[in-house]
């Protein structure tokens, strides 16, 4: 992809009126609910089953990226993890801050360009990391 095409990409994401309605538009509806439910729950597991045991469950760090409104990241902080929400989007963080609060902090970063010093393991789809010492 184009440098031109992909600030236009980008700004279409961070377009306020997106942002607002992502999570009502995508998930709203029953089968919008039921496929959340089992988004949480296949992330849930795939954590469980990959992560190292000091970094699961109960404060266990983990970064939401792209976290976009904050759906996964709200999920995973009830499970009792400690999240960190990154997107490329401001008005995404936005959104992530209203409905699932940022007690562990939000950064607007591109994935290419996060500014963290420890190694990270990734998870499918790249939407969860971790920090894990000696990777």
């Amino acid at each position: 992809m184009s440098a031109p095409e992909w600030r236009e990409r980008r700004r279409g994401w961070s377009a306020a009126p997106l942002a607002d309605a992502y999570d009502r538009r995508r998930f709203g509806s029953v089968l919008g609910q039921r496929k959340h439910k089992n988004d949480v729950t296949r992330v849930l597991k795939t954590m469980a089953r990959h992560l190292p045991p000091e970094v699961r469950g109960e404060g266990g760090l983990v970064l939401d990226l792209p976290c976009g409104t904050g759906r996964l990241g709200g999920a995973l902080a009830a499970a009792g993890y400690a999240v960190v929400g990154a997107d490329l989007s401001r008005e995404m963080l936005c959104q992530a801050v209203a409905t699932a609060g940022s007690p562990n902090g939000m950064l607007c970063a591109e994935a290419e360009r996060l500014p963290f010093t420890e190694n990270f393991m990734w998870f499918q789809d790249s939407a969860l990391a971790s920090p894990c010492p000696g990777l």
